[in-house]
């Protein structure tokens, strides 16, 4: 069963620098940078080939942390549910940047076993169609053991 999970809501791309992306939507960025900006790789000095060390273009990010807190209703998928309950009351907005940009809904979670069970129920499915961004995930599952 997936025991913690992390997502994030990224705009990539469009006409807009991070500042113009925060107003519309009207929420703050976890991650950002305008185009030409230095990545975390450039401003650490790291020798990346040169398309690693600056944003291509703007990238705007939104990110969520959830962890099982031992109720019966942990579906995997809170930290996603987190991020679609904060974007919904600005599906506009959304619409908008789609025009232009690239958004994408990533999703990873680790499982406490070798199965990587989750539940993303009818709700989560209709808002993130409401908000017209895919969903990219991968699970984590921990191997067997031999004893």
């Amino acid at each position: 069963m997936i025991r913690h999970d992390i997502a994030s809501f990224s705009v990539y791309g469009g006409h807009r620098t991070v500042a113009e992306v925060t107003e519309l939507i009207g929420l703050s960025p976890t991650r950002w940078g305008d185009a030409g900006e230095p990545t975390p790789a450039g401003r650490a000095g790291r020798m990346y080939k040169p398309q690693y060390l600056t944003y291509p273009s703007t990238y705007w990010s939104l990110w969520a942390k959830a962890d099982d807190d031992g109720s019966d209703g942990y579906s995997g998928f809170a930290a996603v549910e987190a991020l679609v309950e904060r974007l919904l009351p600005r599906a506009d907005a959304i619409a908008e940047l789609r025009r232009d940009a690239q958004l994408v809904m990533r999703w990873s979670g680790t499982s406490d076993s070798t199965q990587g069970g989750f539940v993303m129920t009818a709700e989560l499915l209709a808002g993130l169609a409401t908000l017209g961004c895919e969903l990219r995930g991968t699970a984590y599952i921990d191997e067997e053991t031999e004893d």
